[in-house]
């Protein structure tokens, strides 16, 4: 599960390169409360 996870981050950063690359202030804004959330998302404990 552990790697799974570490894709969604990889694919967060990815999406916000390209968000920069838009100069779109909503999309990068959006990417980075959706990278910090998948990050957050990575230290939680599994059951």
């Amino acid at each position: 599960m552990k790697g799974i996870k570490l894709g969604i981050v990889g694919i967060c950063f990815g999406l916000c390169g390209i968000a920069f690359a838009t100069n779109n202030i909503i999309a990068v804004g959006g990417t980075f409360i959706g990278m910090v959330l998948s990050i957050i998302g990575l230290f939680i404990k599994d059951k």
